[in-house]
C-alpha cells in the first residue's frame, strides 16, 4: 500500500470505488468535472507570474501560486454546489483537495504582491549575448541559463524556509486526491490500484 497519512479520506474514496461501493452519481460527475474543467482553464491561461521569458520548468513561486488558485477554485466550485452535494462523496473528495493544497494560501499572496513590486529582472540582450560567447553557447540556451539564474536569485530573497516547506507539504499530498478525483471523473479506475490493498 502506499500510505497518504495527509489524505485519508482519498484512500478510503478510492478503496470505496474499487470495491463497489461509490459510484458517482451524474451530480458528483458534473461536479468534480466543473471543477477540473476551471482548472484546466487556469492552466491554459498561463501559470503566474507571467513573465517575459518562459523556463523549462515551473519555479516555486509559480507553483505555490497555481495551488493556491487550484484551492480557490474548488472552494468556489463547492460553494455553488453546497445545497444539493455538500454531504457527497464528491463534496468531501473535493474538500480533501482544497485543503491538502491550503498551506500555499499562506505564502501565495504575499509573494505575489513582492513579485508585483520587485519581479527579476529579464535578462538584457547584451548579457545573453556576452553569456553565449564566454561559454561557448547558443543565445536560447544562454538565456535560459540568465532566466533561471534570474529567477533563482529572486526566490533565495524572498521565499522563506516555511515557504518551501508548504509547498512541498501541499505538493506531497496533493497527489493521491488528484489521483481519485480524476478517477471519479473519468470512471477510469485502473490507477486507484497502486493507492490501496484491497
Amino acid at each position: 500500500m502506499i500510505a497518504d497519512d495527509q489524505a485519508p479520506y482519498a484512500v478510503e474514496a478510492a478503496r470505496d470505488m474499487l470495491n463497489g461501493r461509490w459510484q458517482p452519481s451524474d451530480a458528483e460527475v458534473l461536479l468534480g468535472g466543473t471543477m477540473r474543467e476551471r482548472r484546466n482553464k487556469l492552466g491554459a491561461a498561463g501559470m503566474r507570474p507571467a513573465i517575459p521569458w518562459r523556463l523549462r520548468t515551473p519555479w516555486t513561486t509559480q507553483s505555490i501560486l497555481w495551488i493556491a488558485d487550484c484551492v480557490r477554485i474548488t472552494d468556489q466550485v463547492l460553494a455553488e454546489g453546497a445545497d444539493s452535494l455538500a454531504d457527497s462523496a464528491m463534496a468531501r473528495l473535493l474538500c480533501t483537495y482544497a485543503d491538502a493544497g491550503r498551506p500555499c494560501l499562506i505564502s501565495a499572496d504575499r509573494l505575489w504582491q513582492q513579485w508585483q513590486d520587485s519581479p527579476a529582472p529579464v535578462p538584457s540582450y547584451q548579457q545573453v549575448q556576452d553569456h553565449a560567447i564566454a561559454h561557448d553557447l547558443d543565445q536560447k540556451s544562454a538565456w535560459h541559463y540568465l532566466a533561471v539564474e534570474a529567477v533563482e536569485r529572486w526566490e533565495d530573497e524572498h521565499l522563506t524556509r516555511d515557504d518551501h516547506d508548504r509547498y512541498h507539504t501541499a505538493s506531497v499530498a496533493l497527489i493521491t486526491p488528484h489521483i481519485v478525483l480524476l478517477a471519479a471523473i473519468t470512471g477510469d479506475l485502473e490507477p486507484l490500484a497502486s493507492l490501496t490493498d484491497l
